[in-house]
């Protein structure tokens, strides 16, 4: 057993007079999380440092952050750098689903990454997540959490490296694209159900959108950094996006995700048919969530609302929802699972 050492959690008032009993706790340098966070208001930040006197005098001169009523710092002697990022990003992801705090945090770029002793560190995690829950800092147990739709489709998810390895090329042909001439194209991303193609791009969504809002704000990759500083200053000032889902259910689904995520608005959430009647100008991105279940002018249920959106968007009548997306899209994103699996 590698917890010679107890995890400790110490709280303090997030107020400057305060911060001397950090200090005191901490005069060495050592990794830590904490988490930042005001009951009332419902708000909250979650970091990591190895200098908690240093980040929480940063944290102090941001307005967003200053206006929290308390800290509370998670240690272990035990802790290293590796260990606190990933702590950070499991807490980041419970807190979310657990729907007390909307999280003031980005998504930051992160994606999976392996160390020595992580399976017993992680269940170290669970009991960390059990003295929150004593504190009435969180609500839930983790079992139900993991249930929620706010889990499954988080944004805050950190990527496996097959996950990542795409969003890093779609950024990349998304930065060729805006370097010529806003280039329109359109993208296909397949694979098979169950391989996390929503959760990628509802990442990619969160992280864009995250980028544009604040001119100060960087990713944690550097592979994502260099596409995103340079995309940012290309997009129009108003970022104009939609998450397009063609199902009703799964639509709905995402419209609760999106209203739990900062950053996030349920009317991000869009039909085909939203897309279509949208008005005029183009999204600077669209995002097709299950693009294989776009319709094309067969077995309808309404004809009449269908061929109302081909005449609005100047179309054949034959023209197919895909096509709608097309007009509409400055630049689009299909996550699809192909037909040949």
């Amino acid at each position: 057993m590698i917890f010679k050492q107890e995890t400790q959690i110490l709280k303090c008032t997030f107020e400057k007079e305060h911060f001397s009993k950090v200090k005191a706790a901490f005069k060495d340098r050592w990794p830590v999380v904490y988490i930042i966070e005001d009951d009332e208001k419902g708000q909250a930040y979650i970091g990591e440092s190895t200098n908690i006197c240093t980040r929480i005098c940063d944290h102090w001169n941001n307005t967003e952050r200053r206006a929290l009523k308390n800290i509370y710092i998670i240690f272990n002697k035990v802790f290293n750098k590796s260990v606190i990022l990933d702590l950070e990003a499991f807490l980041i992801g419970y807190i979310v689903a657990d729907g007390k705090y909307r999280l003031q945090n980005g998504n930051g770029g992160q994606h999976v990454h392996n160390y020595y002793l992580r399976d017993e560190y992680q269940r170290e995690f669970r009991h960390i997540w059990q003295l929150l829950q004593d504190e009435g800092v969180v609500r839930h147990g983790i079992t139900l959490l993991e249930n929620q739709d706010l889990f499954k489709y988080s944004p805050y998810k950190i990527l496996n490296l097959d996950q990542f390895n795409v969003a890093v090329q779609i950024l990349t042909d998304l930065k060729y694209d805006l370097g010529n001439n806003n280039q329109s194209r359109s993208f296909i991303i397949d694979g098979g159900a169950g391989t996390g193609k929503s959760i990628l791009g509802i990442y990619l969504l969160k992280l864009l959108i995250d980028a544009k809002s604040s001119p100060a704000w960087t990713a944690e990759e550097e592979a994502l950094d260099e596409n995103l500083s340079y995309i940012i200053g290309h997009l129009s000032p108003n970022l104009r996006v939609g998450y397009v889902v063609p199902t009703q259910s799964f639509r709905e689904t995402l419209k609760k995700v999106f209203d739990g995520i900062q950053g996030l608005d349920s009317k991000m959430v869009l039909s085909p048919e939203d897309v279509a009647n949208s008005g005029e100008g183009l999204y600077d991105l669209l995002i097709v969530d299950e693009s294989h279940r776009l319709r094309r002018r067969r077995a309808l249920f309404n004809y009449g609302s269908y061929d109302k959106a081909n005449k609005t968007l100047e179309l054949d009548e034959e023209a197919t929802e895909l096509d709608w997306i097309l007009k509409k899209a400055g630049i689009s994103y299909s996550f699809m699972i192909p037909d040949n699996r």
